[in-house]
């Protein structure tokens, strides 16, 4: 968040000194709050979080349009992140009882993303 701050300001810094202005400590304080009250973080640690969150994204978004501050720009970071972990779930011995598919979360990934 630190570095994210330190671009922010070296930003407006840049913009200012275009128009011969230094910005008060107030006015990059003002920004601060504005540009990182829009920003939105999750931290996922699994492949089901990560589903989860982008089921939930849905609502968080249409909050943010109705408040005025409608999103520009959705990143995901490390997609392939839990590939190994899921990897290594799929190979790991099935229950007896277990049906035709290996995992539960199969078909979730497909209708998560349909639905986003």
């Amino acid at each position: 968040m630190l570095r994210l701050m330190q671009i922010m300001e070296w930003r407006m810094s840049e913009a200012q000194s275009a128009q011969q202005q230094q910005p008060t400590r107030q006015q990059t304080n003002q920004v601060y709050e504005q540009s990182l009250g829009r920003l939105r973080v999750m931290r996922c640690s699994t492949s089901f979080q990560l589903l989860a969150a982008l089921k939930g994204v849905r609502p968080i978004l249409k909050g943010m349009q109705e408040a005025g501050a409608a999103a520009r720009l959705l990143l995901v970071d490390s997609v392939s992140a839990f590939y190994w972990m899921d990897r290594a779930a799929r190979n790991a011995p099935l229950p007896p009882q277990a049906g035709a598919r290996s995992l539960p979360h199969q078909g979730v990934a497909p209708m998560t993303l349909q639905s986003v």
